[in-house]
């Protein structure tokens, strides 16, 4: 194989994982939706996690996670993670809603 050859194969690949890297929050958003729907919340839960472990900016990732916490009955997961939607959200009238009752 050239040189020109390895040269464009390389680059290919490292277009290919960094489009692969940005469809991954999206593709974890929805499984971990799917996860929820299917009302699997410690798997919606773990999704939703490791999401935030990457980007702590989402409001819908935190309120979705204290939905799973909240429907697992661990109700001061649920809060925090309820207040901290909150903070990225503070007109948000469902997550309002939703830490009144947690």
């Amino acid at each position: 194989m050239s040189r020109v050859a390895v040269i464009f194969l390389l680059v290919c690949l490292v277009y290919s994982n960094k489009s692969m890297a940005t469809d991954a929050p999206a593709v974890l958003f929805s499984k971990a939706g799917a996860a929820y729907k299917a009302q699997n919340f410690e798997e919606a839960a773990k999704e939703y996690e490791f999401l935030i472990a990457t980007d702590k900016t989402n409001a819908d990732v935190y309120y979705n996670l204290a939905n799973c916490y909240y429907k697992l009955n661990l109700l001061g997961k649920s809060i925090v993670n309820y207040e901290r939607a909150l903070a990225l959200a503070p007109d948000d009238e469902d997550i309002i809603h939703n830490l009144k009752l947690a």
